[in-house]
C-alpha cells in the first residue's frame, strides 16, 4: 500500500470524485498509506520492513522470541525515526507532508525549543537504532558483522575509486590529452 500511494487517491482528506484508486490494495490501501505516511511520514515504510523481517523469522525458525517486546517497541521506533527524519529535513521543504509526518515534525519543533537540533537528530538516531535493533531482533554481534564487513567494502570501493583516478590522471596529463584532441580534429 505505501509502494503505490498516490496523493490523488481517496482518504481521509481527499475526495476523488472519478474513483479511480492507483493503489494496489485499492481503497483501503489509499486510506492506510496516506494515514501513515501523514502520521509519521517516510519512517511508516519501517514498519513494512519490520513485518517482513518478523515474517521471514517466523517462517525459518518456527517462532519469535520476547514478540510481546518486538510489538511494544515498534511505536517508539516509528516514534523515533519520525523525530530524526523531521530534524534532517529542509525548512523550506514543500513537500505535501513532512519527511517524519505530522508526528515527527510536531515532536521536533517542540523538543528544538529545549535542546539543540544536532542533538536531537543524534538522540533520535541512535533510540532508532536501539528500538529497530529490539523489533527486528539484530544483537550487538550482528552489528558488529555489518559494520566490519561496510567498513571492508567502502575500503574496498575507495581504494578502487582511487586506483581508478590515478590510472587516468597518469594516462591522460595535459600534453596527452592535447595530442589527443589534435589526432582526433586532424581525422575528421
Amino acid at each position: 500500500a505505501l509502494i503505490t500511494h498516490n496523493n490523488l487517491d481517496n482518504s481521509f482528506n481527499v475526495i476523488n470524485e472519478t474513483n479511480n484508486i492507483s493503489n494496489i490494495m485499492g481503497i483501503f490501501g489509499a486510506y492506510y498509506s496516506d494515514f501513515l505516511l501523514k502520521l509519521t511520514g517516510y519512517s511508516s515504510y519501517i514498519l513494512a520492513v519490520i513485518t517482513l523481517i518478523i515474517g521471514i523469522k517466523l517462517f525459518k525458525y518456527n517462532q519469535i522470541n520476547l514478540l510481546w517486546l518486538k510489538i511494544l517497541a515498534i511505536p517508539f521506533l516509528l516514534t523515533f525515526t519520525s523525530i530524526f527524519l523531521s530534524s534532517i529535513q529542509s525548512s523550506n521543504s514543500q513537500l505535501p507532508y513532512y519527511f517524519g509526518g505530522i508526528n515527527g515534525h510536531y515532536l521536533f519543533t517542540t523538543v528544538k525549543l529545549v535542546i539543540h537540533k544536532y542533538f536531537i537528530t543524534l538522540i533520535a538516531l541512535a533510540l532508532s537504532l536501539v528500538f529497530f535493533s529490539i523489533t527486528a531482533g539484530i544483537n550487538l554481534n550482528d552489528w558488529r558483522y555489518f559494520l566490519r564487513y561496510s567498513l571492508i567494502i567502502c575500503k574496498y570501493l575507495f581504494s578502487s575509486i582511487e586506483n581508478i583516478s590515478i590510472f587516468i590522471f597518469k594516462k591522460i596529463t595535459p600534453k596527452n590529452l592535447i595530442i589527443k584532441i589534435n589526432r582526433k580534429l586532424s581525422e575528421d
